[in-house]
């Protein structure tokens, strides 16, 4: 019989020591069998205790404190996940989070209460996939190296095998797809998102995968037997197997991969003036109902992120005028889920990937006013709680919608917007500073350096939203002129006349109370003939036009010499012109500037 060899592994954690009050699991006291066994425990059935802990340190001290926020509080739950939730151990991660266990002093390190707060925000159920694994593929990263006892109680460096595979588990995770299971690069994956990349879901084919972990294998593990290793990975227990994807900031499904990430600044207390300024009297031209609703749309992403607002945000103005700065304050916070693109086939075209997983897509100049097609997609974006994604060479899939989505353009006409359009905020923005190379080196300063942004994120974690409903936006001017400029040929023609206040140019200055059908028709398809395209105009058209624009009109016979054999003329009966002016912008939903 062969004897029994047990290799220890750090993707399963069934094993953490009972000697640690609070341990999420009991230690399993199984025994080895007589034959070879892959026994995918990590911390020796014989580690308890103080012995436990000191391992814990060894790793914290070979990890330098991580500059990104998520990636400081992985460290810290796979402490807790390691340790449990304890004085003790919220301790440890604090003289870590301060850098005394370097004998360094760490700039971002903000007090004990705040580590503590992180510390007891953990939940073994609710972790995110961190685990022990985390901090042992932190550490091995920064050079540390583990010794743990053998069956005989001495101590002997880690199998080669069992270390081979336990990076394996660390880098990579089984995913299960329609087209078969795959291979998923998660720490590579993490790795990205923590030091703010964008994230893509990759996943990889079998042969593509086994190639990539001999070429891990042949760089950091020569002395492991590579084919056994990769093939005792797709067989154990301990790998990590996914039966899908999803994107959801609860993470309620631990059986799937959640492509979730968030923000990837760390809020801190502080001043943040110069942004909240620039956003009143650049963003929001001084309008304190629209800065009031931007300052809580953006709250609502950080406190919120699984409640879609239903509502995007446009901002209309020239070059130099700020609307993509307000992408970079975005971009800094939330840098691994923005995607910027001034192509709008990029999230309506046929391969939409770049929307998966995002919390923010900010379309830069991306023009499509005349794509009724990709403007009826996006609204859909906007409101739909679920996107279908098709990427490259992988099965079309479904997955949550969490993104808000941001216009900017320097166009007059951004794009088609609905009479009844409840899906946008639109705003022109300021154009006070525009040129003013001064007033902006000082806006990217602030944004640029490590205080106002970080200060801006913490007043909006703390901010109330209790009694704010972000699908209730404000109603601007410039959203109603958004939505005349898209107003099919013939309701164009009503509000020029309108805006002239005649209707009949030989009775011009004065707004008839009857006119006949025939002048309607005549005078309509006269401004008609002017456009490059447009629909017949008839006196049907007319009359339908009349019913939504003007519902106080109506259709009457009056007698009229040499109009008809019988002296009688069909037409319209108007009210005066302020009611029929009125009428109009009960219809687009805004009021009309006449002047």
């Amino acid at each position: 019989m062969t004897a029994a060899v047990r290799i220890y592994a750090y993707a399963d954690f069934a094993h953490l020591p009972a000697g640690i009050p609070n341990s999420p699991r009991a230690p399993d006291t199984s025994v080895a069998s007589n034959s070879e066994e892959w026994d995918m425990g990590y911390f020796s059935r014989q580690a308890v205790g103080q012995e436990t802990v000191e391992r814990v340190r060894a790793m914290l001290t070979a990890i330098p404190v991580p500059k990104t926020y998520p990636e400081w509080l992985s460290i810290l739950f796979a402490t807790m996940h390691a340790l449990g939730v304890t004085e003790e151990s919220i301790a440890l991660a604090d003289a870590w989070s301060s850098g005394a266990l370097r004998n360094e002093r760490e700039d971002s390190y903000t007090g004990y209460a705040d580590v503590a707060k992180a510390c007891r925000s953990f939940k073994a159920n609710h972790s995110n996939g961190i685990t022990t694994a985390t901090l042992v593929h932190h550490a091995r990263t920064h050079g540390w190296q583990e010794n743990i006892p053998d069956t005989r109680g001495a101590s002997a460096p880690l199998d080669a095998n069992a270390a081979a595979l336990m990076d394996l588990q660390a880098r990579y995770a089984l995913i299960q797809m329609t087209n078969g299971i795959h291979l998923l690069p998660e720490a590579a994956m993490k790795q990205r998102a923590a030091l703010g990349r964008p994230v893509e879901f990759s996943p990889l084919k079998q042969p593509d995968g086994k190639l990539l972990m001999r070429r891990d294998l042949t760089k950091d593990h020569r002395q492991a037997d590579a084919d056994k290793v990769i093939a005792t990975f797709f067989v154990s227990p301990a790998t990590k197997l996914y039966e899908g994807v999803t994107c959801d900031p609860l993470d309620r499904d631990k059986t799937v991969y959640n492509l979730w990430r968030g923000p990837t600044l760390k809020p801190k207390k502080g001043s943040w003036k110069t942004i909240r300024r620039f956003l009143f009297n650049d963003i929001c031209n001084r309008k304190k109902r629209v800065y009031r609703y931007l300052i809580r749309y953006i709250a609502h992403a950080l406190q919120k992120p699984w409640e879609k607002p239903g509502v995007s945000i446009t901002l209309i103005g020239g070059q130099g005028t700020g609307k993509g700065t307000v992408c970079k304050i975005l971009m800094k916070i939330w840098a691994a889920t923005t995607f910027q693109t001034n192509r709008i086939s990029d999230i309506t075209g046929g391969f939409n990937q770049a929307l998966e997983g995002k919390l923010h897509i900010w379309l830069d100049e991306a023009a499509f006013a005349g794509d009724k097609r990709a403007w009826e997609e996006l609204k859909s974006l906007v409101t739909e709680p679920n996107v279908s994604i098709n990427a490259k060479h992988q099965p079309v899939r479904v997955v949550p919608n969490y993104g808000r989505i941001w216009q900017a353009t320097n166009c007059d006409f951004a794009a088609m917007r609905d009479r009844d359009d409840r899906r946008d905020m639109t705003t022109r923005v300021s154009d006070r500073h525009k040129g003013d190379r001064a007033y902006w080196h000082k806006i990217h300063q602030a944004i640029d350096g490590d205080h106002e942004v970080p200060a801006m994120m913490q007043d909006l974690l703390d901010l109330d939203l209790t009694n704010v409903d972000v699908r209730d936006k404000p109603d601007t001017d410039e959203l109603v002129n958004q939505k005349l400029q898209s107003l099919p040929p013939l309701h164009k023609w009503w509000l020029d006349r309108l805006t002239r206040g005649y209707i009949d140019p030989s009775d011009a200055g004065s707004w008839p109370g009857f006119i006949s059908t025939h002048i309607l028709v005549l005078e309509a398809q006269t401004y008609l003939s002017g456009l490059p395209r447009h629909a017949p105009c008839d006196s049907r058209a007319i009359w339908d036009l009349l019913r939504k624009v003007c519902p106080d009109a109506r259709q009457v016979q009056q007698s009229a010499a040499g109009s008809s054999p019988n002296g009688r003329e069909r037409g319209a009966a108007l009210p005066d012109l302020f009611t029929c002016r009125r009428n109009f912008e009960a219809y687009i939903g805004g009021s009309v500037s006449w002047d």
